[in-house]
């Protein structure tokens, strides 16, 4: 499979994710979307973006590792 292809299915999502050692939590980070977003993407409730399989494909290609941002601090 190419790291080209735009469809990702969501068990291909959910391997990636393992693959690359991102929780729920830091790929919403990384990707800029809630874990909740990412839970929808896993269960096939969303599709998944076509720039985001893209993404996920090429980082599993060559072997790049993710910078997660650190989670925000709540000022409550």
């Amino acid at each position: 499979m190419s790291w080209q292809q735009r469809e990702m299915t969501p068990e291909q999502f959910a391997r990636a994710l393992a693959q690359l050692k991102l929780s729920r939590d830091g790929a919403g980070r990384f990707l800029g979307v809630s874990g909740r977003q990412i839970r929808r993407y896993v269960h096939g409730e969303q599709g998944i973006p076509g720039a985001t399989s893209l993404l996920l494909r090429s980082m599993l290609q060559h072997g790049d590792v993710p910078d997660v941002p650190k989670r925000p601090k709540r000022s409550w």
